[in-house]
């Protein structure tokens, strides 16, 4: 009896915690409804009045012509003809890949024991560029992250290791096409061109030839290309959100030792997604 009044009395103290916590809420939603009470209770207005949906400005494909539509507070300026900005937060992949051996010597036709090497990690990237029509075009760097490539041994058959750097540089100029048949969200798929700079520092130690002194090695590509795809959103008068994924190709990197008893040589490949912000000046 006396657990079955301790139940009951819990579950209406429970009940009036409930009410106390929901009063203010229901307080101000009849307040909302209802602004003239408690004045003149005969006039309460018990329906919401319909607000005027606020306008923008946005660019058409039409010569940067602007038109009116219903998105936000703000008048969105034409991006036609206009130099933009972007700066944004990366998640990238950077890889060598396809390692080869190109020695002759001694280790003529030895077979390497690891053929790529792989760093992931967050970095950022700037891009100035313009549109016309339903065209952008930009320039893009990317900062990019040292890839190591310490392997023991460096071949089957021998005792020699490798010690080793790749560093990456990179401008690209890229190409995009702008789908403008959504008002809030504008896709877009581009290709890209450029110039890499892959530079390596190589250290062949132990075994039967190993000089224990680095080298460097720098290789230039004027043929770095890619691809991306992506979408921007519009949310402030001269500013967009986005978010992309981009894949390239950046050029051979190449290794040699001091005496260059050994040497090798792999592409430089770089991907992953992009989020950031463009200002439109």
């Amino acid at each position: 009896m006396l657990t079955k009044f301790i139940k009951a009395d819990l579950r209406n103290y429970l009940f009036i915690l409930v009410g106390v916590s929901f009063s203010p809420v229901c307080l101000a939603g009849f307040a909302t409804y209802a602004k003239d009470w408690p004045n003149d209770p005969e006039i309460v207005n018990e329906k919401i009045q319909d607000v005027a949906a606020p306008t923008f400005l946005k660019s058409t494909s039409d010569a940067g012509v602007c038109v009116e539509d219903t998105y936000g507070a703000q008048n969105m300026v034409p991006e036609v003809g206009r130099l933009y900005l972007k700066v944004g937060l990366n998640y990238m992949d950077s890889e060598v890949r396809n390692l080869r051996n190109t020695s002759t010597g001694v280790f003529a036709n030895s077979t390497l024991t690891k053929k790529s090497s792989k760093v992931s990690y967050y970095t950022w990237e700037i891009a100035a560029g313009t549109k016309w029509n339903v065209f952008r075009v930009e320039l893009d760097y990317i900062y990019t992250k040292e890839i190591l490539y310490n392997v023991t041994p460096v071949v089957q058959g021998r005792t020699e290791t490798i010690q080793s750097t790749v560093n990456n540089t990179a401008l690209m100029l890229n190409f995009m096409y702008d789908w403008n048949a959504f008002t809030y969200f504008r896709p877009y798929a581009g290709v890209l061109w450029g110039f890499a700079w892959n530079r390596t520092r190589t250290a062949l130690v132990g075994g039967a030839v190993g000089d224990n002194a680095s080298q460097n090695s720098n290789f230039f590509s004027p043929l770095a290309w890619g691809l991306c795809v992506g979408g921007r959103m519009p949310f402030y008068e001269r500013w967009h959100a986005y978010v992309q994924y981009k894949y390239t190709e950046q050029g051979w990197a190449k290794w040699k030792s001091r005496t260059e008893t050994f040497r090798m040589r792999g592409t430089y490949y770089l991907q992953g997604f992009s989020l950031g912000v463009q200002y439109t000046f």
